[in-house]
């Protein structure tokens, strides 16, 4: 498995973990500084670099996930992925496209789910270097 992949898996046990606002916060380190991501639910609403002055994207992302999923438990479960390139171990920029299964486990959400197709961009330095978000989004498939 590439570390791309690698670092994603983590990433979503972490995300599928969480339950404290506290807990989303420590999310912060998969994502890079000037990342931007975009809410599952329409409108889609924009987080991240930019939108919040003076504060990084990474924490903007971080501090609406603390403030608003406590209360939903979101998760989230791959079920295809396709990476580019490839096998991105030696690269710098790469991405992650694919379908999973999204769903509110809090008792107080609806206990539905529904398909969502998802787009992750990564970057790092260096191959040493722990991949991090850039951009990511996710919509539902209807």
């Amino acid at each position: 498995m590439s570390q791309l992949l690698t670092q994603f898996f983590a990433s979503v046990h972490e995300f599928n973990a969480c339950k404290s606002p506290g807990d989303y916060q420590n999310l912060k380190r998969y994502y890079n500084k000037d990342a931007t991501a975009y809410e599952v639910d329409p409108p889609n609403t924009k987080h991240g670099k930019g939108v919040t002055a003076g504060k990084d994207g990474n924490q903007d992302i971080v501090d609406y996930l603390a403030l608003t999923q406590p209360a939903l438990w979101p998760r989230f479960w791959p079920t295809q992925i396709k990476e580019t390139p490839t096998n991105s171990d030696t690269a710098l920029n790469a991405s992650l496209d694919g379908l999973a299964i999204y769903f509110d486990s809090a008792e107080t959400a609806p206990a539905t789910s529904f398909v969502i197709k998802f787009h992750f961009d990564y970057t790092r330095t260096l191959t040493t270097d722990d991949w991090l978000v850039i951009t990511g989004s996710g919509n539902q498939v209807l």
